[in-house]
């Protein structure tokens, strides 16, 4: 907008990895196993930073002990002077922290979630529909004919 080129080289890096609670604390994850969530993906945490009021940019590179796993989001956690765009979170891990607990609240993860529920519904309804109806010849299988 300003005409400025920008330098995204030096704003930090963040996986998806980071934040999956089936990683290993020792080897990808760096937030708490109590924190970490199930399946992030880049979309939910580049939002997330977003609705933190960070810049934050998708690229499509992976995680060298996650490898089959695609891309990573790039934060600018501070400006050209030096100062924090968002003075409450000046670490990666804070921003980690915070990203976690607005993941579960994402759109997307809404919508899989009723999406879930609504095949897990729609499967019990048949199968009473199905029990009902085999009830009945179940109890006619038992009798002998004379």
């Amino acid at each position: 907008e300003t005409g400025q080129v920008v330098d995204i080289y030096k704003w930090i890096c963040i996986y998806p990895a980071h934040i999956d609670i089936t990683k290993k604390a020792t080897k990808v994850r760096k937030v708490n196993k109590t924190l970490a969530i199930s399946k992030p993906n880049v979309i939910e945490m580049a939002d997330s930073c977003k609705h933190l009021k960070l810049e934050a940019l998708i690229e499509d590179k992976k995680h060298p002990r996650d490898f089959f796993r695609r891309g990573r989001v790039r934060v600018k956690l501070r400006n050209e002077d030096g100062t924090f765009a968002n003075p409450e979170i000046t670490s990666r891990k804070k921003l980690l922290q915070e990203v976690c607990k607005l993941v579960p609240h994402h759109v997307l993860r809404t919508k899989e979630a009723q999406e879930q529920m609504q095949q897990k519904l729609q499967a019990q309804q048949t199968q009473k529909a199905a029990s009902g109806s085999k009830s009945k010849s179940q109890s006619k299988k038992g009798k002998k004919k004379k």
